[in-house]
């Protein structure tokens, strides 16, 4: 076993293209930490341990192209939160306990917004084609934890990492490999049908989407643009998103911008901020684009919605967007309630 440590992105991007497959490393914290554990236990199998904080990890045409690999690989998300994995259009949402097949042969891209735990097993591509076939269709679709092959298969990795430094017998790692891939076949045929639908990806993707514009609403720069960057799709990607829950990203940011001041000038504790500071702290670049705005979403100005709502308790409603995601069968289970008055008005 060889553990490998790194302290910034450009030494995590060698050691993972070392480990898995050359690729780009990006959005890493300024104190980055990761780490990472190497066994082989034969020509056609490895198991890699890996921690590490917050980062997006890419393989691009232009690495596939550079420096082929041919193995597929099989993540086991141990602790952490939600991530996702894009590979040929697809996208899978990785939560703790669930697994995903990837293929190295082809660009894929992964995004860790928090600390993670993981195991990775990887098996050659004829290791793999002699236990299961082709496994293309399988890749980027999530492996739920309640399937109880891949938590055989997830007790057995869990117990060849803790013993791997006593096993010193090649003829042992190799039958263990053998196991390993046999157990990895048996837990992909068990989830044919039953991992998570493609359309689970698109709503998860969603779901990220709509919580980095609600810890975002502070920057001015928040749009579709910076949405789509932070995501790693492209713009037209991100609308089409936004078009399912009848609503634009531009119309998002501003709804939920306008819902933030709103309840900010509700707050008593908040009546001695300015209104302009109000408008700042909601991403509005300047007060009168936002007095305007605010008149058209609620019928009053700022100042005269602060003034008229001493002692008001704003009812419960539901937003424009929870009734266009009620109406989505697609995108069932993205509703969220939200304390609000008359709707908020996405007009420009």
């Amino acid at each position: 076993m060889s553990t490998l440590t790194a302290a910034s992105a450009d030494e995590w991007a060698q050691i993972c293209s070392d480990s898995f497959a050359p690729c780009g490393i990006d959005r890493v914290a300024s104190d980055f930490r990761g780490t990472v554990d190497v066994t082989v236990y034969s020509p056609a199998t490895a198991l890699v341990r890996l921690a590490s904080q917050s980062m997006d990890v890419l393989r691009s045409r232009r690495h596939v192209t550079g420096a082929p690999r041919s193995d597929y690989m099989l993540l086991l998300h141990q602790q952490g939160g939600p991530g996702l994995l894009e590979q040929d259009g697809r996208w899978a949402e990785v939560r703790a306990g669930h697994a995903v097949l990837w293929d190295a042969s082809r660009p894929y891209r992964f995004r860790w917004p928090t600390a993670i735990g993981q195991t990775v097993l990887k098996v050659s591509h004829d290791e793999m084609r002699h236990w299961f076939g082709d496994p293309s269709e399988m890749c980027a679709r999530s492996l739920p934890s309640t399937l109880p092959t891949l938590r055989v298969l997830s007790a057995f990795l869990r117990e060849l990492g803790d013993v791997e430094d006593e096993l010193h017998d090649t003829q042992q790692r190799a039958e263990l490999a053998h196991t390993a891939g046999e157990l990895l076949a048996t837990a992909l045929r068990s989830a044919d049908g039953t991992a998570a639908p493609r359309a689970a990806g698109r709503e998860a993707l969603l779901r990220m989407m709509r919580d980095f514009v609600r810890e975002n609403l502070a920057d001015p720069r928040l749009g579709p643009e910076t949405i789509a960057e932070r995501h790693c799709v492209s713009v037209r990607y991100v609308s089409s998103l936004f078009r399912d829950l009848g609503t634009s990203p531009a119309a998002y940011v501003r709804e939920q911008r306008l819902e933030r001041a709103r309840r900010a000038l509700d707050d008593p504790r908040r009546r001695e901020v300015g209104i302009a500071t109000v408008a700042g702290l909601c991403g509005f670049t300047d007060a009168t684009t936002f007095c305007r705005a605010f008149r058209r979403a609620y019928g009053l100005t700022p100042a005269e919605y602060r003034s008229a709502g001493a002692g008001r308790k704003a009812p419960r409603a539901r937003d424009s967007m929870t009734i266009a995601a009620s109406r989505s069968s697609t995108l069932a289970g993205l509703t969220q309630t939200a304390n609000a008055v008359p709707r908020v008005s996405t007009s420009r």
